[in-house]
């Protein structure tokens, strides 16, 4: 089922582009127009913790995953049981997903986004979803994020990624239908996506990782896009220094202060920016890892936020551990077969985050890594054999009975796993 919408006003900012004129309308009535030049600062930091080799197979010295049938029937101490539900066919292979309530009914909706197209699904309950709706962006398709943006207590989407160099931003416009506005028309390529009140406002601001800049073989950066109450996204963009090639961004309070931290994942490492206040950013503290894709989540139960880091050909999850001051350990390695992308949240009701991983390839799905209580993790157990493979993984009670679910979406389309662990 498609949804047809025309793009609505564009914002375009200069993002180590040309500077484009823009007139932003994210209620329906007047915006502001202008010019916009780009700004902001850079920083780098940190130290080497361990040598990375991209695309290195740790090869026979893995330790060898435990497989599963769908429902998890060979059984290990403390396994989750996936039991495989609906698939959803959408629009074309999907590249992200994300996991929220956009009609405000209290069940969880899943957003996929595939190329020229974000796909929303919304619950009826139960595991079961009605037809998708879908929505035409020109946007890039492999980084999804969701959050008020316009202060209206619906949950908007902002996309970006591989296949387009904007950011895209849905409107949600009441019962999770959405109307276009172009965030941004960037120089650089691949943008991913966050969102997070950085300078305390109480309006939502949006974060790139803009993989590379706009002259070809250059490294990208980290932008910021201040939100204002008052004229939204009016102001010059910030550049921060964050690593080569950032792909992936992520955004939580890391140090315990109430404010926004950021965290960037790229080649061979991740990058922190610690909030400094006012929306500005620290210079960034580098830590190396073997991947490139950040998940966020208290892993050891301490109270504050953790780092998982996995991507295509790191053949790894790493868990970088917080010391509550927004410092992390050396990356704790998991070996991992073609990992795409983490999510993280407790399978097995032990009360301790583990791991749900996208495997992008081979005869098997989906792996899930417990965790032991100690922010160490078991072998690897793979389920949904002969799936193809997956490129992204989120995790939340689908069906309502206060279990955590597994979405994965690929090539087949999206397919919920409910988590009938007894």
């Amino acid at each position: 089922m498609t949804y047809g919408v025309k793009a609505g006003v564009l914002l375009a900012l200069a993002l180590g582009c040309s500077t484009r004129s823009i007139v932003l309308d994210l209620r329906g009535g007047s915006g502001r127009g202008g010019v916009v030049a780009s700004g902001g600062s850079g920083g780098a930091g940190g130290s080497a913790q361990r040598v990375c080799v991209p695309g290195d197979d740790p090869g026979p010295g893995r330790t060898p995953p435990v497989a599963f049938d769908g429902a998890g029937g060979m059984g290990a101490p403390g396994a989750p049981v996936l039991v495989e539900g609906r698939t959803t066919v959408i629009a074309g292979p999907a590249g992200a997903l994300a996991v929220a309530d956009f009609d405000a009914d209290g069940r969880l909706d899943v957003v996929a986004a595939s190329p020229g197209v974000v796909s929303v699904l919304v619950s009826l309950g139960e595991g079961l979803f009605a037809p998708r709706v879908d929505f035409p962006i020109t946007a890039g398709w492999t980084s999804i994020a969701t959050g008020d943006v316009n202060g209206d207590g619906r949950l908007d989407i902002v996309v970006g990624g591989d296949g387009g160099a904007g950011v895209e931003l849905l409107l949600n416009m009441g019962g999770a239908r959405f109307r276009n506005v172009a965030l941004c028309l960037c120089g650089g390529l691949l943008p991913s996506v966050a969102l997070g009140d950085l300078d305390g406002d109480g309006t939502t601001d949006v974060v790139i990782a803009n993989r590379m800049g706009e002259v070809e073989h250059t490294d990208g950066d980290l932008v910021v896009l201040m939100n204002d109450p008052a004229s939204p996204f009016s102001h010059a963009p910030a550049h921060y220094a964050a690593g080569a090639q950032p792909r992936s961004v992520a955004v939580r309070d890391l140090n315990g202060d109430d404010r926004p931290d950021v965290v960037v994942g790229g080649v061979c490492g991740v990058s922190v920016l610690l909030n400094a206040g006012n929306g500005q950013l620290l210079a960034a503290v580098r830590y190396e890892t073997v991947t490139g894709s950040v998940a966020l989540e208290d892993i050891d139960s301490d109270g504050d936020v953790d780092i998982v880091d996995t991507a295509p050909g790191g053949w790894s999850a790493d868990v970088l551990l917080n010391d509550g001051k927004g410092v992390f350990g050396a990356a704790s390695a998991n070996p991992v077969a073609n990992p795409t992308r983490t999510a993280v949240g407790d399978l097995n009701g032990d009360g301790f985050a583990d791991l749900v991983i996208a495997q992008g390839k081979g005869d098997y799905g989906i792996g899930v890594m417990l965790n032991d209580g100690d922010a160490g993790f078991g072998t690897l157990l793979e389920y949904a054999p002969d799936s193809g493979g997956y490129r992204a993984v989120g995790a939340g009670d689908i069906d309502g009975d206060a279990k955590r679910d597994v979405v994965v979406a690929g090539g087949r389309g999206v397919t919920v796993f409910l988590n009938r662990t007894p």
